[in-house]
């Protein structure tokens, strides 16, 4: 196994080149987003990787982290991506909603055609009622 290299997500899905991809890419926090693939840290110094052309939908959400120590109790909310593809999801976990948002928009404009996009799971404080499925 190589210390540095990129490997996808799911096998057999892979791009042209994805270093080049990378090193084009846009960074929001520890992921990147390219022109073909998304791209997350993966083991050692290594990248996996996951071609938009594989995602059949996103859908934001939020993670609770809490600590509990003997003087206090914390606990803080932080934003969430599932990626949603063929065989899995991918869960990329994120420190501000603002790139939650922009990371949103941007995954929204590589793949128009994905099964589901639910904005209002992070965008929206509306009560649950009123749209009917």
């Amino acid at each position: 196994m190589a210390l540095f290299g990129y490997s996808p997500v799911k096998e057999g899905c892979t791009v042209a080149d994805p270093g080049r991809d990378r090193r084009k890419a846009q960074a929001i926090e520890q992921y990147y987003l390219g022109e073909e693939a998304i791209y997350m840290p993966g083991p050692g110094f290594g990248w996996r990787y996951l071609p938009y052309s594989e995602i059949r939908g996103v859908i934001p959400g939020r993670e609770t982290l809490k600590e509990e120590t003997l003087l206090v109790n914390f606990e803080r909310e932080k934003p969430t991506l599932r990626l949603i593809y063929q065989g899995g999801v991918q869960i990329l976990s994120l420190e501000s909603s603002k790139n939650a948002e922009t990371m949103l928009g941007i995954l929204k404009s590589k793949r128009p055609a994905s099964q589901a996009f639910y904005e209002n799971v992070l965008f929206g404080n509306e009560a649950d009622g009123g749209s009917g499925t």
